[in-house]
């Protein structure tokens, strides 16, 4: 399965990418740069995507709670 993105709307954050058989995240934010996360759940990418603030819920979970490396 390849990895799925998704647009938010955020001025933080363009758009999220998901690998469920990987377990594997990935966010591209406004400012271009792109950043893999490893080890994610699909409720916790859900609940960035659909939340009212998705810059606000990736503080809260995403950003310092999984491995991650810069892609670009």
């Amino acid at each position: 399965m390849a990895m799925e993105f998704t647009a938010v709307e955020s001025t933080q954050i363009s758009q999220i990418g998901y690998d469920e058989e990987t377990l594997e995240a990935q966010v591209e934010f406004s400012n271009g740069s792109v950043y893999r996360y490893t080890g994610v759940p699909k409720d916790v990418i859900d609940g960035i995507i659909n939340a009212g603030s998705p810059g606000r819920a990736f503080n809260a979970t995403l950003k310092w709670g999984y491995s991650y490396q810069k892609v670009s």
